[in-house]
């Protein structure tokens, strides 16, 4: 849950410190974009949860040394206490503040303050809760090192009626000659048996579905346990416009025609470039721009 609402902290981040960016001198076209974000989970290390306990993202991004911007978007969360009638003690608040810099890409110690987005985002906040409100699902994918010799019909597989559902030569597709991953997604019974026994179990499958007969010089099992996003009957999804007109969602996890895939990811994409391009996505937030320029 916390992984999507990073990506709304992120779009938060993007549409309110591109109208800044906008309204600065030009620079160079930028070869690069690098930052990072550092996360607090506050919220994770107290037992019960205090009020005014949040959770802090530090957030910084550097455009081609040409513009900073940095800040700090926190997470207050919703409190619900009481013994016999439950009641909300304290309601989620999202609080953004967010500054935007110039850098002289040829002096990096020139550097002017050139703009300045704050404020608190009540409006995100039944997007946020609707998006935690999604559930997961696992996915486990088997690494089997055969000799280099073995090699599959093709370099993708599907199985019916075994706890292998998908099988990828590797060998075909990375050159990795005699590396087989046997993928199987969502929950089931291989998530009662132990890595060894797991193992074991697909070796098996791969002997009495393609006569593979040879054992492994080794295996390793990924078990990603939150994966996707269950896709349950009449499940609500978030849609990729929010009620606020700058923030767009992008992700499987959004409504659309797929379930948790990457095709549902690209086509969320299009749909947010679509609206973007159609429309002038313009800050609904106060800018408070500062006069400083780079000399």
């Amino acid at each position: 849950m916390k992984t999507f609402l990073i990506r709304s902290v992120l779009s938060l981040f993007a549409a309110v410190a591109l109208p800044i960016a906008a309204q600065t001198p030009a620079v160079n076209p930028p070869t690069f974009v690098k930052g990072d974000i550092t996360i607090q989970y506050n919220t994770r290390t107290t037992t019960p949860i205090a009020h005014g306990t949040k959770d802090v993202y530090t957030i910084n991004v550097n455009v081609c040394n040409s513009a900073l911007f940095h800040g700090t978007v926190t997470d207050l969360p919703q409190l619900i206490e009481g013994w016999v009638s439950k009641g909300v003690t304290q309601n989620r608040v999202l609080t953004y503040d967010l500054q935007a810099d110039l850098m002289n890409p040829k002096n990096p110690t020139q550097v002017r303050n050139v703009g300045r987005l704050f404020g608190t985002v009540p409006q995100l906040v039944p997007v946020a809760q609707q998006i935690e409100a999604l559930t997961f699902q696992p996915i486990y994918t088997v690494y089997l090192q055969y000799p280099e010799q073995i090699r599959l019909p093709h370099a993708m597989l599907g199985f019916d009626r075994c706890f292998t559902q998908w099988i990828f030569d590797k060998g075909q597709i990375a050159g990795h000659q005699g590396l087989i991953a046997a993928v199987i997604s969502a929950e089931g019974l291989h998530q009662k048996l132990d890595h060894e026994q797991l193992a074991k179990k697909v070796v098996q499958e791969l002997r009495e579905q393609l006569g593979i007969m040879e054992k492994p010089l080794w295996h390793q099992i990924l078990a990603e346990k939150r994966a996707t996003f269950s896709c349950e009957p009449n499940l609500s999804r978030p849609t990729h416009i929010t009620p606020l007109t700058n923030v767009l969602l992008a992700g499987d996890y959004t409504a659309g025609e797929y379930p948790a895939t990457l095709e549902g990811a690209v086509m969320s994409g299009i749909r947010c470039a679509e609206k973007i391009n159609n429309s002038q996505i313009s800050t609904s937030t106060p800018l408070h721009l500062n006069p400083a320029v780079l000399p």
